[in-house]
């Protein structure tokens, strides 16, 4: 959030790929499990938000966030892909729990 929040790259970056109306409606979703979280806004889609997020914050980022950032990135964009809620998301994480 401090990125987000102090450089200008990365604050354009969560504007234009619609980071804010992605996160309304993941709060809308777990106060109502039957309001999805949209594939696309404005024709951007969750994974072009997730790859963009993952590149600036890279380029801005600790060396920490770097590495956090390619770790997950494969990850991120499977849920983002297979998950419409973020119920599914738990539920699928517990299943990988699991196994």
């Amino acid at each position: 959030m401090e990125l987000i929040n102090t450089n200008r790259r990365v604050t354009v970056a969560w504007h234009r790929h619609k980071g804010p109306g992605f996160v309304n409606h993941l709060v809308k979703n777990v106060r109502d499990p039957d309001h999805p979280i949209p594939g696309e806004i404005d024709g951007v889609t969750r994974e072009a938000l997730i790859r963009t997020m993952a590149r600036v914050l890279s380029e801005h980022g600790s060396a920490a966030l770097v590495e956090a950032a390619a770790n997950h990135l494969d990850k991120a964009l499977e849920y983002a892909r297979r998950a419409d809620s973020l119920h599914d998301l738990a539920d699928a994480l517990r299943k990988e729990e699991l196994t």
